[in-house]
């Protein structure tokens, strides 16, 4: 496997801001999964009186992996991949999806996965199928910075469309949205 230095900056960059978009968007979809169980009335258990950085006595351990602690990862992300369909939906952007992508409806009635679908062959850890298909989803179809940007998803349609008709488009939406970005626009 060749190193960093043998590789160009560009690609390195490249990799790099991929990889933090990646984790924006997976805090962002953190903070809208946590608002969503907020708003539900579930809130977390009080924190210990351990200081965070303290190190963790012999009986603080976590206990071994149980198939529950998975299902509940499981559930959680299952839970933001609905989250995220119903925001897709709720925004007219359905038309965009693959055909095969289930609707938020159906990933809201299936958030609790099965034991196999959080346990790979060799008994580690897997990623729900639902909350895959809807992350790799948002990778193959979205701008990987639209939420931090301006706070909206956006739809890349690269099928037969220029870069020029790319940009033309983006010029149009920038300028249609131009009130929401000042403040004087926002008393309109």
């Amino acid at each position: 496997m060749p190193n960093q230095q043998n590789r160009p900056a560009h690609e390195f960059r490249a990799v790099v801001r991929f990889l933090e978009a990646v984790i924006r968007d997976a805090y962002h979809m953190a903070d809208i999964t946590a608002a969503f169980l907020k708003a539900q009335g579930f809130r977390p258990r009080k924190r210990s009186q351990r200081s965070l950085g303290a190190p963790l006595a012999e009986t603080d351990a976590p206990s071994a992996e149980t198939p529950v602690s998975r299902q509940a990862r499981g559930f959680l992300l299952n839970l933001a991949a609905a989250l995220r369909l119903a925001r897709w939906e709720h925004s007219d952007l359905r038309p965009h999806l693959p055909s095969s992508l289930t609707t938020a409806a159906e990933a809201f009635r299936n958030l609790v996965p099965s034991p196999e679908d959080v346990t790979n062959s060799d008994g580690s850890e897997a990623v729900p199928p639902l909350s895959l298909e809807v992350f790799r989803t948002w990778l193959e179809r979205f701008c990987q910075s639209g939420q931090t940007s301006i706070g909206a998803d956006i739809v890349l349609k690269r099928d037969g469309v220029s870069e020029d008709e790319l940009l033309d488009s983006l010029a149009d939406f920038l300028w249609e949205h131009r009130h929401l970005g000042s403040p004087e626009g926002q008393q309109e």
